[in-house]
C-alpha cells in the first residue's frame, strides 16, 4: 500500500480517475478513501467481481475495448504493473486510447518493473509467465511521445524494506552490484496538453 499512497499524490484534485488493470482494487480503495471519484477496469472476472463486492466501480473488460468512445472523460489514469504483460503494439494502442480518453491537461501514470533491477531481470520478473517484456525508460519515453503526451516525469523509484535485517542485506548487495539490486520500479507521467 505504501507505493500506492506514493502514487496517489499525483491524483490529488482529480475529478474522474481511471485505474486500468485495477486488480483487486487497492488503488481504487485509496482513491475512495481520499474522496476522489474513480473507476477501474480489469479483464479478470473474479477480481472485478471482488471489487464490486467492496463497493468499488469496476468494469470487467479488455482495457482497449473499454476505452472506446470515452473521449476526454478522465483527468487522471493509473496503469500499474500492466504494460509488461503487453506486446509493444498493444502498449502503443493503449497509450493512444488513453490520450483520447483524457481531458486536456489530464495525465497518465504508468508504473512498470525497473529493467535495471538485476534481481527482476534474472529471476523474479520471469516467474510470472504472463510477462511479455520489460520496458526501459528509452522505450517508454518514445511510446509516450508517439501517443502525443508531453513526458513530465520519469522516475526510477527505490523502495526501502521495513525490516533492519533486509536493509542490511540490501546494503551489502548494493555494495557488491551497485544500483542494480533492490525493490524498485520505473514510472512515467505523461500529460495531455
Amino acid at each position: 500500500m505504501e507505493r500506492l499512497e506514493y502514487f496517489s499524490q499525483y491524483f490529488t484534485g482529480c475529478k474522474n480517475v481511471l485505474d486500468i488493470g485495477c486488480g483487486t482494487g487497492p488503488f481504487l480503495e485509496l482513491m475512495k478513501k481520499q474522496g476522489i471519484p474513480s473507476v477501474g477496469v480489469d479483464i479478470n472476472k473474479e477480481v472485478a467481481e471482488s471489487c464490486i463486492k467492496k463497493g468499488l466501480k469496476v468494469a470487467c473488460a479488455d482495457a482497449l475495448l473499454f476505452l472506446e468512445g470515452k473521449n476526454e472523460l478522465y483527468d487522471g489514469i493509473m496503469i500499474s504493473n500492466l504494460v509488461e504483460h503487453l506486446h509493444p503494439p498493444q502498449v502503443k494502442e493503449l497509450l493512444e486510447k488513453c490520450f483520447i480518453s483524457l481531458k486536456s491537461g489530464g495525465f497518465v501514470l504508468v508504473a512498470v518493473p525497473d529493467p535495471k533491477n538485476i534481481k527482476d531481470v534474472l529471476g523474479d520478473f520471469w516467474e510470472d509467465t504472463t510477462h511479455v517484456r520489460m520496458y526501459p525508460v528509452s522505450v517508454l519515453n518514445k511510446m509516450f511521445l508517439a501517443a502525443g503526451f508531453q513526458v513530465e516525469k520519469i522516475v526510477e523509484k527505490k523502495y526501502d524494506y521495513p525490516k533492519l535485517l533486509w536493509k542490511l542485506r540490501d546494503a551489502l548487495r548494493n555494495a557488491l552490484v551497485g544500483p542494480y539490486w533492490g525493490r524498485s520500479e520505473l514510472y512515467v507521467v505523461g500529460r495531455k496538453k
